[in-house]
């Protein structure tokens, strides 16, 4: 039957475990919903991985560590998968795209460094025209009057005051 071979390949394992590391260290666990897990048994043994991968108690499954430019990234625990026959292949697939999934894990990461970043530097910014533009106004509406020369000497700016004062449109002065 076609559908019940379809139904078997759509199956996913039983039970599937990511443990994060951040810096080569054990950091948080998630489901396979992605939720965040608080196991430290579970988090123990998969810290305790170090191989590239072990097969799992059951036989039906396998841990398998997650690098980049030989940085641990994580290790992700699999069982109960769906046809344990093909256990073998299942972990030679993941072992053939292990470099794929830690490079898609550190770009993740660098995405959300920039992404940090990003909106800080959109806060700096924003705090940047707010003190400007307090700066710009104290300027223009100083009851003394003030200029701005370059190198040369040459008038840049001059505020209200100095027009007035003179009795110059700043457009005239400059």
């Amino acid at each position: 039957n076609s559908s019940a071979a379809s139904d078997v390949y759509k199956r996913q394992p039983a039970e599937m475990v990511y443990l994060r590391f951040v810096n080569s260290t054990p950091d948080k666990l998630y489901s396979k919903s992605g939720a965040e897990l608080e196991d430290p048994v579970i988090m123990q043994k998969m810290a305790a991985l170090n191989q590239p991968y072990s097969w799992q108690p059951s036989g039906n499954g396998f841990m398998l560590q997650l690098h980049f430019n030989k940085e641990l990234l994580g290790i992700i625990s699999i069982d109960a998968i769906a046809c344990p026959e093909y256990k073998q292949h299942y972990l030679n697939l993941a072992l053939f795209l292990a470099e794929v999934y830690g490079l898609a894990i550190t770009n993740a990461r660098k995405f959300d460094i920039i992404n940090d970043q990003k909106e800080k530097l959109q806060s700096i910014n924003q705090e940047l025209s707010r003190r400007e533009d307090y700066f710009h106004s104290l300027y223009e509406s100083a009851p003394l009057s003030y200029q701005s020369l370059d190198g040369d000497g040459n008038l840049l700016n001059v505020n209200q005051a100095w027009c007035e004062t003179l009795g110059y449109p700043e457009t005239a002065v400059i």
